[in-house]
């Protein structure tokens, strides 16, 4: 119990026994609404009483930042849309859904009647499931992070809030008093602040957004400390009320007495009379052994993070952004295997593959550090780091602070080539979707030299289109008349276009017209090895032909996750007026029109195995699908996985061979393999990474809306007529292998065949 609480000032702790309290056996979770956060806390006073086991609360400005959250669905299902602050109040209790039950001790019919007493709360809201009540407890413990991710202050400044005075305690009946100076101080200085915290123990978190780049910022850390530990103070409080003490270790005198100072330096020095342990935090030694001991440090003592940063350029900085944002919070370092991030940590356990250990490498390039090496030898070493990326973007997704390592990867390999020859695969698969379009014509000829390339280029298993015999489709035009326009993708149209043919027969079957627009490359490879320049031509294209679709009065669609990544983000990194709001997923067009899809005769249990980028950035994609498969009647599960370890060109890569079948076998390989359900995935990739390691075959979900709607069949029409055979869809005849080649046909598809 004596080293509780010491922070290393006293001993080097190498084992230790925890005793553990069992977890309640069921909970309910209120929910209370408020219009400002001064009620809230006013309410979490008056609620001790009630006898919760926990009393949560988020601010105003926090709770906006949660609806960004992975988790928001659940609490955003009672809270809606909500702008105030929220309680949330656990029970270890049943709920039957009037309040009336009384179980466990807890009565929680006199719990609402408590909250309606007050009159404070505007709305009182249970969540019974315990999933529903996980993903509520997610979206407070993702506070720092949520957070953490919004930067401020203009074309100048980068500020992020800062931990210095983010966990002070005072004695809950002062804590609403306090919290309105606190935030009346902070507001004095113009910062943009969030809070939280745990109300029934008077602990609310603060981490005012500081750019510690700049040094009137970096004045405002000691500034705001003088005046928070007054304010403390003054309440009856502590500066550090769960996080340590660290380097605040010098306002000690403010808030304990000096016999209890003294008591503590003779712990010091019967422990670490030489001022070894951590000196200079917390207590000095006593006595004759102290004279020499460090000082205590004072807070605006060490240096600053932000002081290192600032010799980087602002622009670098900025387009490095997230090298400098993450905070470690080491979420990235999951021990899950079916946490979705971060694959290549979890199959090799090196922190330096996580998204952290990346922003740290990033950041130490661009601060021309190179740990002993040359800078060109430091730089290959963190190529070779990315290359081991899978550039899944789950950390977009998961990471608090939107660590998004797969863009900065490829800023930095943009960089990197412009002094380096890059390797002939490069060259190649920048052209890959062309040349599928080529092996689709002629597949036979395109297996005979596909595998003796392949290993050439150090590529493995390449995937060769396959599908049904020609059919016949709208395409679209400026003048069509229809209500979605599916954007077709490689992955759908050519690699597997009955893919693209059962949407179509969907879509169809429940009321849309539909047609199929030009084929235009995605540019997903050049992203990834950071060839931007084409990629960018990409994104014009794309964006040239949403805005064509939206013109029309339609839809635009598509099917592939990673290309829906596309038009969400990496798109819009490149072209910030990218119009890829506009696009539609399949399943979320589908969504619209449940009642017009009809119970399957032969239903079946059903395996969906959600892509990781949808599980990490579209949560409620994957939600749609269950939704839809399950009006179609059949009994949807959704296991828990981690990335399937194909995530695109990784996969094939023969180098990747090792790290892409161990990831497989981490949660995927289980999960295909289960007798009592039929597997399912939205994602190309995973399809072929299942057909390259297990026999089982793998499909995707539309196959089964597919196979029992009553779909109609659109005969091919007379001379003139709009509708025309999918392989004539912008892969004109005049094209060939040289031209192909080029960069110029890179950027310019021939227009429909007449």
């Amino acid at each position: 119990a004596l080293l509780c609480g010491a922070e290393g000032t006293l001993a080097v702790i190498t084992s230790a026994t925890l005793q553990l309290t069992k977890t309640p056996a069921s909970t309910v979770l209120l929910v209370a609404s408020y219009a400002s956060f001064a009620d809230a806390l006013d309410d979490s006073v008056d609620m001790r009483g009630a006898g919760p086991s926990a009393i949560e609360t988020f601010d105003e400005y926090t709770l906006e930042q949660g609806r960004s959250s992975v988790a928001w669905p659940a609490l955003g299902s009672v809270v809606g849309e909500h702008r105030g602050s929220v309680l949330l109040l656990e029970f270890e209790a049943e709920f039957d859904g009037e309040f009336e039950a009384q179980t466990g001790g807890v009565d929680l019919s006199a719990a609402k009647a408590a909250l309606a007493a007050t009159g404070r709360s505007r709305s009182v809201q249970a969540l019974t499931d315990p999933a529903d009540q996980r993903a509520a407890w997610k979206v407070r413990a993702d506070a720092v992070g949520l957070l953490a991710k919004v930067a401020t202050g203009g074309p100048e400044r980068s500020a992020r809030p800062t931990a210095f005075v983010e966990d002070c305690a005072v004695p809950v009946s002062r804590m609403t008093s306090f919290i309105a100076e606190f935030r009346a101080l902070l507001d004095s200085a113009g910062l943009t602040y969030g809070m939280f915290g745990h109300a029934d123990v008077g602990c609310v978190h603060v981490r005012p957004a500081l750019d510690l780049t700049a040094p009137d910022h970096q004045q405002l850390v000691s500034s705001i400390t003088e005046s928070v530990v007054k304010l403390v103070a003054d309440h009856g409080g502590v500066l550090w009320g769960e996080h340590g003490r660290g380097f605040r270790g010098d306002s000690v005198a403010s808030f304990l007495s000096a016999e209890t100072i003294g008591l503590m330096e003779q712990v010091k020095t019967a422990f670490d009379p030489s001022d070894r342990l951590n000196p200079g935090k917390l207590y000095r030694p006593s006595g004759a052994a102290g004279d020499a001991a460090t000082p205590i440090t004072a807070v605006d003592e060490p240096p600053l993070r932000g002081q290192h940063d600032g010799v980087v350029p602002v622009e670098l900085r900025r387009r490095f952004d997230s090298a400098f944002a993450c905070n470690g919070n080491g979420l990235c370092h999951h021990y899950d295997e079916a946490e979705v991030m971060c694959p290549s940590y979890k199959a090799s356990g090196d922190p330096a593959l996580s998204p952290k250990g990346r922003a740290d490498l990033l950041r130490a390039w661009l601060h021309n550090k190179s740990y002993g090496k040359s800078a060109h030898e430091f730089e290959d070493a963190i190529a070779l780091n990315l290359h081991q990326c899978l550039s899944c973007a789950a950390c977009t997704g998961h990471c608090p602070v939107e660590v998004d390592i797969p863009e900065m990867k490829s800023r930095f390999l943009e960089r990197y080539y412009e002094s380096r020859r890059r390797p002939p695969s490069h060259l190649v698969l920048s052209r890959f979707e062309q040349l599928a379009v080529l092996a689709a014509r002629s597949p036979r000829l395109a297996q005979l030299g596909s595998k003796p390339a392949a290993k050439a280029l150090g590529l493995v298993d390449l995937p060769a289109p396959k599908g049904s015999a020609k059919r016949t489709v709208e395409r679209f035009q400026p003048n069509s008349t229809v209500d979605v326009v599916i954007m077709p993708d490689v992955f759908t149209a050519v690699l597997h276009r009955d893919t693209l043919y059962s949407a179509v027969d969907v879509l169809g079957a429940v009321g849309y017209r539909v047609a199929v627009a030009d084929f235009i490359r995605s540019g997903k490879f050049d992203h990834v090895k950071g060839n931007r320049k084409a990629f960018a031509n990409s994104a014009r294209r794309h964006g040239a032909m949403i805005d064509a679709i939206v013109n029309a009065g339609a839809t635009p669609v598509v099917i592939e996750p990673a290309i829906a990544l596309l038009h969400g983000a990496e798109y819009r990194h490149i072209n910030p007026t990218h119009p890829g709001d506009q696009v539609k997923h399949l399943v979320e067009v589908l969504d619209q029109r449940l009642d017009r899809i009809s119970p399957s005769q032969s239903p079946t249990a059903v395996n969906l195995l959600a892509h990781c980028t949808e599980q990490a950035t579209a949560p409620t994609v994957v939600a749609a699908w269950q939704r839809v498969l399950e009006a179609a009647g059949h009994t949807v599960t959704v296991p828990n996985l981690g990335c399937c370890g194909m995530a695109g060109i990784f996969g094939h890569e023969a180098s990747n061979q090792e790290t892409s079948r161990k990831l497989w076998e981490m949660t995927w390989a289980p999960a295909v393999n289960d007798q009592d359900a039929t597997p399912v995935a939205t994602g190309y990739s995973c399809r072929s990474q299942a057909g390259r390691f297990s026999e089982r075959p793998v499909t995707h979900p539309v196959f089964l809306l597919g196979k029992f709607l009553q779909v109609s069949q659109q005969a091919t029409g007379a001379k003139g007529s709009r509708i025309q055979s999918l392989q004539s869809l912008n892969l004109g005849r005049s094209e060939s292998w040289g031209p192909l080649l080029s960069q110029s046909s890179a950027r310019h598809w021939p227009a429909y065949e007449p």
